[in-house]
């Protein structure tokens, strides 16, 4: 019927291809969006940092093998600090200290006594942790 040439099938090949082509359009067609007004985002914020001063002033209890207080600087106000003297604290590791003194030190002083553990064990206390904030509380995990 039709001689077998190369420009027989292009032709063929292009109105298959056209085919598909009109018919993918027309299932895609068929898509809607509700009209919906929807938002979505996301923000940044630096977070700054705060350093600690004078951290030589720890208080033992009457039997010198615990302290129960610890007192130290911020170079900055907080609204809330809490430290933790032991390796890895955990939640009940934390002492919340209050809010720091006035300008110009910002001297914190912690009760370690008011803690969930009571007064740190001179002997695990191997570290000096602190989680200060400028605005709100802090809230270990």
């Amino acid at each position: 019927m039709f001689p077998r040439t190369r420009a027989t099938r292009i032709v063929v090949l292009g109105l298959v291809m056209s085919v598909f082509a009109v018919s993918a359009y027309a299932f895609t067609a068929q898509i809607t969006f509700s009209t919906d007004h929807h938002e979505a985002g996301a923000a940044t914020q630096t977070i700054g940092t705060y350093n600690v001063a004078q951290v030589d002033d720890y208080k033992y209890d009457a039997a010198n093998d615990a302290f129960d207080q610890v007192k130290f600087d911020l170079d900055g106000a907080a609204s809330d600090v809490q430290v933790a003297l032991v390796a890895n604290p955990v939640a009940n590791d934390w002492t919340d200290c209050g809010a720091t003194g006035a300008s110009p030190t910002f001297t914190v002083t912690c009760d370690l006594t008011s803690s969930h553990n009571g007064e740190v064990a001179v002997a695990d206390a191997v570290a000096f942790h602190v989680a200060a904030v400028s605005e709100g509380t802090v809230t270990p995990h």
